[in-house]
């Protein structure tokens, strides 16, 4: 069966377009292109069902972590603006880096 592509109206879409007004939660009901009604949820409220699991008891528990220092960063990540969080690599992935060249080349390596 070959792909056909229905006409769409294309346009950019920038942070600033205004009457731009995104749900960050809810359940709606959507027509997409080929005319089959959906219902879809934004990306963050799933999140938020996934993320209703990690109270802050199992939190702790898990990371084993104060409740007192988990309340304090997110008191943080709430208040302060802007703010950043950096997951997976560290605040700096090159830091590393130094440390297993000095490690490697000294001396006692040789």
């Amino acid at each position: 069966m070959p792909h056909t592509e229905l006409p769409r109206k294309k346009a950019a879409l920038v942070r600033d377009h205004k009457g731009l007004d995104p749900s960050l939660k809810g359940t709606f009901r959507l027509t997409t292109v080929d005319g089959k009604a959906i219902e879809a949820k934004p990306v963050f409220q799933l999140y938020r069902g996934l993320l209703a699991e990690y109270d802050l008891n199992t939190v702790a528990e898990i990371t084993t972590t104060p409740q007192e220092l988990i309340r304090r960063l997110a008191q943080d990540i709430a208040t302060i603006k802007p703010v950043m969080i950096h997951t997976g690599e560290g605040v700096n992935p090159y830091v590393f880096l130094p440390a297993l060249v000095t490690t490697h080349s000294s001396p006692a390596n040789r």
